[in-house]
């Protein structure tokens, strides 16, 4: 009650301040006025009494602010007084105000961007009750998923005592057929316990139960999204039991999600954040040696160290016990679900914030120039307050004051840019960056944002308020015209020009870096030739096409439909594609060597003709034919790599053993090496089998030079036209899905390219305008120089020179900083180092190139000066 009732008292005060000082100036000119006709009855004349007076009092405006400084509520009247005083100055000078509005607007605009991303992916806790306490618990394959998999026993986390609820989840697309009406949707095969594992309460029905709603392959009841309930049901409460069509099996609806469910798992899980079906599926242990993560909850009471320590041992128990499961050994590790989700965007986060950071402080640097500029041209007004009693503290709060004011008009635009920021990423969508629908310019960004905003001003408003307030003022008074502090403000100046080349020249090398790194990866030698090749994945309704044979034989006649449609060069079917999200992995050893350590490997399921389609070179042998098929011959072609590893290049004709058969495949090709996973990652083993021996989802792959509008279409018709339930979904080219592959570097690269522009701008302009200033400072030092002899090529050079001598001294201070912060940079970099000589020369390069247009204008008008001109104005 007395916070508020001292508030009150302060509002009341500065209701009444304006009478008081009306009363406060009568009785001070009352007692001025008495004490000089006191002067004038001891003989003075009415001039000398008056200033007699004056002195004895200590000036009326010098006593009213001593009584103000002290008046209840006087540090906010002066306060809103002097936000008052810096709005009419700033509206005297609307250009001026613009500039640095924008400016800051700049700098805090990319910083709240930035930071709505990072609080909203790094640090908002997950969606889900008790999220701190949910893990995901990975096994350690050392780059390749599936390295520990296992043909015999695997070990299962099941039996931990303190981690419960373990669950799996598998993402994967659906055909939806309700009412005739079919679509594509996404959807999530989980095992029972994970619904309840992520807190889910259903707006009605109940959850997944495999026993009840999944007989083997075949579906039997679905829960759906509280989206789809809206969207397709219009909200019915008797949706329970409704059948639907889903992926050509006839299923009912048991459950309905609660709204804005969303899936925030990590890539490896393959799953999109919204899905519209939740699909049971059985418990596959092997599924985390696969590269699948399984999800489970610290029991109440145990630390994630414990969980840690129990898994340890139970791994290392089963592995000792199971010597020809896991050779290598066996590493599991327990990790939160939060930390896994971000795992593969927070280096590239941290840089980005790293490069706003720098954004924001060459801002603060240029506008910290700028004040300078403008409070010199306000010298005399200083000094002239100052002489009239206005202490040293009264000035800095008086310039604080509109910094102020101008920080907050910039950090209210800022919030308009991050929200525009906010948008375009919306409008990007960069796949690789999770939590995408949590991110806005909410409460905490606008408090963030108002905080950076008072340092801001901080920043750049406290230099120049305490440089043109040093000093009694006499000086400047006195002072013919304005410079006094010329010298003093010209080494700060030119200090805060350093700075900002400095501070230009670290997000230059890092996106340089970026840009390297995008640039090697499209250059990388994939492999294959993804032009001209177009993808369609089919689904085959299991029910249907129960058999190998019949599933080959379907596959056969869709290639057989495709390959006579127009325009079509040649077509296959295989899978997984090379660089698509989901791989294939298997433990492989030549077929006589039994007991030896198996390699570590992907593979392809295919038909004839996919090495062809796919551009992928034929070494020696040949490919898998159309007797291979029909014989159901078990061959196989091995890569380059795998005929050099087993058997020194001489691979024909032998016998290669794999983890899923006990009979050996006969290699009868050999194949170039391809980058199927990543596109940094060239020493993957590859092996290409006929797909009755290994059958997975397949992919048509069509080589075409007819636009993706027309043949894919085309396609759909062709295949779907052989009856119902062989959907084809995905088309796209197969440029897209490697393009893909690197989507998450271009975004990084695009991001700190346009923060690198920005700064380089900011610098730039920064230089400029510091240079044309203190040119125009210098004007009749010119005048003086020309009169006595000097050539305008000489002023040329000397301004240029001293402007090229900042720009260099700065980019060597920046270049040190740049080599430690790169660093950081090592694990998002390909092809390139974090000290590439050609990315920091030419760094270098583009920053003097800018440097020198921004010089080249002062430097010119200098040269031009008319001695006879400004030595008048002197």
């Amino acid at each position: 009650m007395s916070i508020l009732r001292a508030v009150l008292a302060r509002i009341r005060a500065l209701r009444r301040s304006a009478g008081a000082d009306r009363d406060l100036d009568d009785e001070l000119r009352a007692y001025v006025e008495a004490r000089a006709a006191s002067y004038e009855r001891r003989g003075l004349t009415r001039g000398e009494a008056e200033r007699a007076a004056l002195i004895e009092v200590g000036g009326i405006e010098q006593v009213k602010e001593r009584v103000r400084d002290v008046r209840i509520g006087a540090a906010l009247g002066a306060a809103l007084h002097d936000v008052r005083y810096g709005a009419r100055v700033l509206w005297r000078s609307p250009a001026y105000a613009l500039v640095v509005v924008m400016t800051i607007a700049l700098g805090i605009g990319v910083n709240a961007a930035t930071f709505s991303v990072m609080h909203a992916v790094l640090w908002r806790p997950l969606p889900y009750p008790d999220a701190a306490r949910i893990v995901l618990i990975e096994a350690d394959t050392h780059a390749l998923p599936s390295a520990y998999s296992s043909a015999g026993p695997v070990f299962d986390p099941r039996e931990l005592q303190l981690i419960t609820g373990i669950a799996q989840l598998e993402g994967r697309d659906a055909s939806l057929e309700i009412d005739g009406m079919m679509e594509r949707v996404a959807s999530a095969r989980v095992t029972d316990d994970l619904l309840p594992l992520l807190g889910a309460t259903l707006t009605a029905g109940r959850t997944i139960v495999t026993s009840m709603d999944a007989d083997g392959t075949l579906l039997k009841g679905v829960v759906i999204s509280h989206e789809l309930w809206q969207r397709r049901f219009h909200g019915d409460p008797g949706v329970i039991g409704r059948p639907l069509t889903v992926n050509n099996m006839a299923v009912q609806v048991v459950g309905v999600l609660p709204p804005a469910f969303r899936l925030v798992v990590p890539a490896a899980n393959h799953a999109e954040e919204r899905v519209d079906l939740v699909l049971p599926r059985d418990f596959a242990p092997d599924l985390i040696y696969r590269g699948m993560p399984l999800f489970g909850r610290v029991a109440p009471g145990a630390t994630l160290a414990q969980a840690q320590a129990e898994l340890d041992t139970a791994a290392a128990r089963f592995a000792a016990s199971h010597p020809s499961a896991y050779p290598g050994g066996l590493r599991m590790t327990v990790r939160p679900l939060g930390e896994v989700v971000t795992r593969e965007v927070r280096p590239a986060l941290m840089a980005l914030a790293a490069a706003v950071g720098f954004v924001l402080l060459i801002a603060c640097v240029n506008v910290a120039n700028l004040l300078l500029a403008r409070a010199k041209r306000r010298e005399r007004e200083l000094a002239v307050r100052r002489a009239l009693g206005a202490t040293r503290l009264r000035l800095i709060r008086q310039l604080l004051a509109e910094n102020l004011l101008l920080a907050l008009l910039g950090g209210a635009a800022g919030l308009l840019l991050a929200r525009l920021g906010v948008d375009l990423l919306d409008w990007l969508r960069p796949a690789h960056l999770p939590r995408q629908s949590e991110i806005a310019v909410d409460g905490v960004v606008v408090l963030w944002t108002a905080g950076v905003t008072l340092v801001s001003a901080a920043i750049f408003g406290l230099a120049p308020a305490l440089a043109f307030t040093r000093g009694g003022g006499g000086q400047q008074l006195h002072a013919s015209r304005p410079g006094s502090l010329q010298l003093q403000s010209r080494r700060l100046q030119r200090a805060l020009v350093l700075a900002e080349v400095a501070l230009s020249i670290v997000p230059l090398v890092a996106a340089g870096l970026m840009l390297r790194t995008f640039i090697k990866l499209l250059d990388a030698p994939i492999g294959f030739e993804p032009a001209h090749v177009v993808t369609a994945r089919v689904s085959l309704n299991l029910r249907n096409f129960s058999s190998v044979e019949r599933r080959s034989a379907f596959y056969q006649t869709a290639m057989a439909r495709v390959r006579d449609l127009p325009a079509v060069e040649a077509v296959s079917i295989g899978g997984p594609l090379p660089l698509a999200p989901v791989q294939s992995t298997l433990r492989f050893r030549r077929g006589e060597d039994r007991q030896g350590t198996p390699s570590i490997g992907m593979h392809r399921s295919v038909m004839p003709g996919f090495l062809g389609v796919m551009g992928i070179p034929l070494r020696a042998g040949r490919d898998i034919s159309d007797d291979d098929i029909l014989h159901r011959r078990r061959v196989a072609i091995v890569d380059e790599q795998v005929a050099a590893r087993l058997w020194q290049g001489d691979a024909i004709g032998k016998q290669l053993s794999v983890e899923y058969s006990k009979l050996p495949l006969e290699v009868v090709g050999v194949a170039g090496p391809i980058r199927a996973r990543d596109i940094r990652q060239g020493d993957t083993l590859m092996i290409y089998v006929p797909s009755h021996v290994y059958e997975i989802e397949q992919t048509l792959v069509v080589k075409t030079r007819a636009p993706l509008s027309t043949i894919g279409p085309a396609i759909k018709r062709a295949v779907e036209s052989l009856g119902p339930g062989r959907p084809v979904f995905d088309i796209r080219p197969m440029q897209e899905i490697v393009a893909a592959s690197i989507d998450n570097t271009r975004f990084t690269m695009l991001v700190l390219s346009a923060f690198a522009i920005a700064s380089l701008v900011l610098a730039g302009v920064g230089l400029y305008g510091t240079l044309a200033y203190l040119t125009s400072q210098r004007t009749q030092e010119f005048g003086v120089r020309v009169a006595l002899g000097a050539s305008a090529a000489g002023i040329l050079r000397l301004v240029i020179g001293e402007g090229l001598l900042l720009t260099a001294l700065g980019a060597a201070v920046g270049l040190a900083g740049a080599a430690a912060v790169t660093r950081t940079l090592r694990g998002l970099l390909y092809g390139v180092t974090p000290l590439d000589g050609f990315t920091i020369a030419s760094a270098v390069a583009l920053l003097a190139a800018v440097a020198l247009v921004a010089i080249a204008a002062p430097a010119w008008r200098a040269s031009r000066v008319d001695p006879a001109t400004a030595l008048r104005s002197e």
